[in-house]
C-alpha cells in the first residue's frame, strides 16, 4: 500500500506525450512556490511508408534483354577498340623500322 509521503508517491510518473505537448523537468512538491520549470519541446520524426512497384513477367524480361543488349554491345565496342589500338601499334613500328632502313619483307 503506497503512503501519501513515500518514495514512490513523489516520483514524478512516465507520461507519454504527443508531438506538441511538452515535457516539465522538475514536477512541483506540494507546500512550494510554483517556478516554472523549464520545458523541453519534444521532436517526432514521421516517415513515409516504404512502397514499391510489382514487376510484370514483362517487365522483367524486357529489362533482362535490355541489359543483355547492353553488355554485348558493350563487348563489340571494346572488340573493336581493342583491334584499332593493336593495328595503330603494328603501323607504328612498321613505320620505326622502314624509317631506319630495314626491309622487314627481305627474309621471307
Amino acid at each position: 500500500m503506497l503512503l501519501q509521503g513515500s518514495r514512490t508517491a513523489e516520483r514524478p510518473s512516465k507520461v507519454v506525450t504527443t508531438r506538441h505537448e511538452q515535457i516539465t523537468v522538475r514536477p512541483v512538491q506540494p507546500g512550494e512556490e510554483s517556478v516554472p520549470a523549464p520545458t523541453l519541446p519534444l521532436s517526432r520524426r514521421t516517415y513515409a511508408p516504404i512502397t514499391w512497384e510489382h514487376p510484370s513477367l514483362g517487365k522483367v524480361v524486357v529489362g533482362g534483354i535490355g541489359e543483355i543488349t547492353r553488355t554485348a554491345v558493350l563487348f563489340v565496342l571494346l572488340a573493336a577498340a581493342f583491334v584499332g589500338t593493336a593495328m595503330g601499334i603494328a603501323i607504328l613500328v612498321t613505320s620505326i623500322i622502314q624509317g631506319l632502313g630495314v626491309d622487314a619483307s627481305a627474309p621471307y
